[in-house]
């Protein structure tokens, strides 16, 4: 004798039938070593999802058609890495992902990480292992300095901010792009424990649990921004609030919530009165031509010029 009942897939929010076998209708020689086939017979699951996976892709290729706009952090680092410069820093460059190389080849990409992940980068020049409140490198190093959704994770941005300036030439760049803490996924992260995270983002996003880091937001508004950045000496020439999507983020996993964040981002998009609650922060801050060098916050004995930093083999 058979049973079938409904229940709510919590994930997608679509239905699904589960059918249980009464104990008598089990095979009269189950041993108890043989449990987990015993639990997979009594709770053979069948989806009956409305939508399936092929509907799902042809209704985010069609919200979201290719080419899609450019990311406007990427074309701000163009133009960052356009004019002639020598040497760039990447801070957080991490493991790097599939991204391709945003700069020049005859640039110096250096990349630096709190974790060894930087030895596994694809397209750094050279790597280094360092906090990124304590730069290992000389002052006035570097023509562009960048960060990619790193100083969410920054308990002292202050401190970080102050060390990017030293190692900047005068009149060298640094351009940034952060979760706007007003955004619902960074309010959602602020409200889930940070020891959480890993398995959420990975369960949401496919993302691997290692690359998930703790989140602080000490500096994740536009005020914020301004205030730590103009403190240390930074001259801003841009500061934006941007709503870039691909239709694959935390809300892609089924259709209702894919029409969800598709409708959001219209939304936001649509009036300058609700730039407050788009997704990121996008800055390009320059430091000022004749301004003095700075003291290094890294003791002397560990400072190293861009050009010492050993190459990755």
């Amino acid at each position: 004798m058979v049973k079938e009942r409904r229940v709510s897939d919590r994930r997608t929010g679509f239905d699904r039938r589960v059918t249980e076998s009464h104990r008598w209708a089990l095979p009269p020689n189950a041993v108890a070593g043989n449990l987990r086939a015993l639990h997979k017979r009594r709770h053979a699951v069948r989806r009956t999802d409305h939508f399936p996976p092929r509907f799902l892709a042809r209704l985010r290729q069609r919200l979201y058609p290719t080419p899609l706009q450019p990311d406007p952090f990427d074309l701000l680092l163009a133009e960052a890495t356009r004019r002639p410069v020598a040497r760039v820093l990447d801070i957080g460059a991490g493991r790097g992902g599939v991204r391709p190389r945003f700069t020049p080849g005859s640039v110096v990409l250096v990349g630096c990480d709190a974790t060894d992940a930087v030895s596994e980068h694809p397209t750094i020049d050279r790597g280094v292992q360092c906090d990124g409140g304590r730069l290992p490198f000389a002052d006035q190093s570097f023509d562009v300095c960048s960060m990619r959704y790193v100083i969410e994770h920054l308990r002292d941005p202050r401190q970080a901010f102050e060390e990017a300036y030293r190692v900047l030439r005068p009149g060298g760049r640094f351009v940034f792009v952060t979760p706007n803490a007003w955004y619902y996924a960074s309010i959602a992260a602020r409200v889930v424990p940070n020891r959480v995270h890993p398995m959420l983002v990975h369960w949401l996003t496919g993302r691997r649990e290692r690359d998930v880091y703790p989140t602080v937001y000490a500096a994740n508004t536009r005020a914020r921004l301004r205030t730590h950045l103009r403190a240390v000496g930074f001259r801003e020439r841009t500061l934006k609030f941007c709503q870039w999507g691909s239709g694959r983020g935390y809300l892609d996993f089924s259709v209702p919530t894919l029409l969800i964040d598709w409708a959001y981002e219209r939304a936001v998009n649509s009036t300058r009165l609700l730039q407050a609650g788009r997704r990121m922060l996008v800055g390009d801050f320059e430091r000022p031509r004749g301004d003095p060098a700075r003291p290094s916050g890294a003791p002397p004995h560990e400072r190293a010029d861009a050009s010492a930093v050993s190459v990755r083999s």
